[in-house]
């Protein structure tokens, strides 16, 4: 069941090279990740903890979908890419009062 963590911590290892090197990740990508979290989050008991206490997964969602990226239209921020990371966010919250007072994943 939690064998799917190693996976995508496997997946974002790879996004976070490619954004490194000045990449961008998709957003159909994106929002599979944070859509496949929330639902571990919810189905299985202690998941949501086992998230965002998890070393690589919410620092790097929260680095990459909080980042500014200004355009065209003047939004600071990219909605698609920050939506699914606050649905996942408030999802994990919602499950767990321990989750719900951690200080991260800001606080890295």
């Amino acid at each position: 069941r939690m064998r799917i963590l190693p996976c995508l911590s496997d997946v974002i290892a790879f996004l976070s090279k490619d954004v490194s090197s000045g990449g961008r990740i998709q957003v159909a990508t994106l929002q599979s990740i944070c859509g496949i979290l929330a639902m571990l989050a919810v189905r299985l008991p202690g998941a949501a903890l086992a998230i965002a206490n998890h070393k690589g997964l919410l620092p790097f969602l929260a680095s990459y979908c909080l980042s500014p990226r200004p355009d065209e239209s003047g939004a600071l921020f990219d909605a698609q890419n920050v939506l699914p990371f606050l649905i996942l966010l408030c999802t994990l919250a919602r499950q767990s009062k321990d989750v719900a007072g951690l200080d991260m994943p800001f606080d890295s």
